[in-house]
């Protein structure tokens, strides 16, 4: 749990750019469509542009019923859709999310954005030839795409096809050499699958160079530093420095930053705050998260350490 997972890259475009930087700016901006609908209430544009402030701002259900009317008022805006595919995407619809990303492509067969997000989709619903396929196709119509090599690497490396994961990571970066996630998903595969590790340190490094604001790859570093197998590259007061981190950027509120640093504690040999925080983390913990985290606490409680193993 502690580690995370591999991340996709979704692209987020809009063609009324909204440039909003705070809440009150962007209440100010649905406030002015708002009055713009009032005065022209079929106007597309005005239902676009509020549902895209109502996305930006998470509220999904709220950009939903908007793109639904800006589609109604202009149903071949091929944006207007893509717009909502992404809400549903991140209310977890991935299927209505589908839906609306391939109905922007076929309004738009050179919508490389929409087939980017879909593969994403298909790529939630593991469903990885899939996503390959969409990847490809982005590839075909913008070669020099990055976010698009990155995500097709990280469907390789859910498929266990690592060479193809790593190859496709190098092509993203070589695009796009400040593309700091395709450092980090490269990192996990140079750490987890094929045991590179001074070459998957070297990544993380870059990638939090690169963002220093990313909690991903503070989390990512720190489970490295307190669980990797060669004792050569732990380091259990590193590793909680990171961690503590990670869980600052997450207001100590995700429970697999949490997980971290209970790991963390633990390479240090300070079991009682590794026992401490993996309780937290327990607590935090869904369903599907708790047998792991509780494997996490028993071994903690018995004063040893957690060693991630080389995956397969």
């Amino acid at each position: 749990m502690g580690r995370g997972k591999l991340v996709s890259f979704v692209v987020v475009v809009c063609s009324w750019p909204l440039a909003v930087a705070a809440q009150n700016a962007r209440e100010k901006e649905i406030a002015d469509f708002t009055e713009a609908i009032r005065i022209a209430p079929k106007d597309a544009t005005a239902w676009y542009n509020r549902g895209v402030a109502w996305l930006e701002g998470k509220q999904y259900d709220k950009a939903i019923a908007d793109f639904n009317k800006a589609i109604r008022f202009a149903p071949k805006n091929a944006l207007a859709y893509y717009k909502r595919g992404n809400a549903w995407r991140l209310k977890k619809e991935y299927d209505k999310a589908i839906s609306d990303y391939t109905r922007a492509i076929r309004l738009d067969p050179n919508f490389a954005f929409a087939y980017n997000n879909r593969g994403v989709a298909w790529t939630d619903k593991k469903e990885y030839d899939k996503a390959i396929s969409d990847y490809n196709e982005v590839i075909r119509i913008d070669p020099k795409f990055a976010p698009a090599y990155s995500n097709r690497g990280e469907a390789w490396a859910y498929k266990k096809e690592y060479d193809k994961a790593i190859d496709d990571y190098n092509e993203a970066i070589r695009h796009d050499p400040n593309f700091q996630m395709a450092y980090g998903n490269r990192a996990e595969v140079w750490a987890l699958h094929k045991k590179e590790y001074a070459k998957a340190l070297s990544d993380y490094n870059e990638a939090i160079r690169l963002d220093p604001k990313d909690a991903y790859n503070w989390n990512a570093r720190a489970w490295f530093a307190a669980t990797c197998p060669d004792a050569k590259y732990r380091d259990g007061q590193k590793a909680v420095i990171d961690a503590t981190k990670a869980c600052d950027l997450t207001s100590w509120k995700d429970g697999a930053k949490l997980d971290t640093l209970a790991a963390a504690y633990a390479e240090q040999g300070d079991f009682a705050n590794a026992v401490k925080w993996e309780e937290k983390a327990l607590e935090l913990a869904s369903e599907q998260q708790k047998a792991e985290v509780q494997s996490h606490l028993d071994l903690f409680k018995a004063h040893k350490p957690y060693r991630q193993e080389a995956k397969k």
